[in-house]
């Protein structure tokens, strides 16, 4: 476990954070294009009560499924191109949670079905963020590149190890 893939982690996870908090909400309360929410009176009353606790739960299980995804990497072993393929496989599961969280909050936090299509947009971006970006990039050497697209990713300066 190197210091460099877990300051990724802390740091990526807080960059998610901030931008689901704060950025989104902005654009809720901006009323533009896709995020015109017509029918909820009080826009900061929706975004505490319905988009707030949505957004925290698929959060939560966002970086859940990446400390789970990276401490088992961490442990894993593997010696040939099928073990490598087998943990892509474990990689793609782990995923079902993230969907799941989204699909979840979407159902738990709903309001007369209003801005359904922009929270799950949204989520979908924050999860492929917060699970897939920092799994790319953040990987333990053995697995570093199991994620789809860590190859690319690790080719780029910054996250270089």
């Amino acid at each position: 476990m190197k210091t460099i893939e877990w300051f990724r982690i802390i740091a990526f996870s807080l960059i998610g954070l901030v931008i689901m908090l704060w950025g989104q909400p902005l654009l809720y309360r901006s009323q533009f294009g896709i995020f015109a929410t017509k029918k909820i009176g009080s826009i900061e009353g929706w975004i505490v009560n319905f988009y707030i606790p949505g957004a925290m739960l698929v959060f939560g299980v966002c970086v859940a499924s990446t400390l789970l995804w990276y401490f088992l990497a961490a442990r894993a072993q593997p010696r040939t191109a099928g073990d490598r393929h087998q943990w892509q496989l474990v990689w793609m599961a782990i995923l079902f949670l993230p969907v799941l969280s989204i699909g979840l909050a979407l159902y738990l936090y709903n309001y007369k079905n209003e801005a359904v299509l922009s929270r799950a947009t949204l989520f979908i971006l924050d999860a492929a963020f917060l699970y897939w970006f920092i799994t790319a990039t953040s990987s333990p050497k053995e697995l570093m590149y199991a994620p789809p697209g860590a190859f690319t990713l690790r080719r780029l300066p910054l996250f270089r190890d």
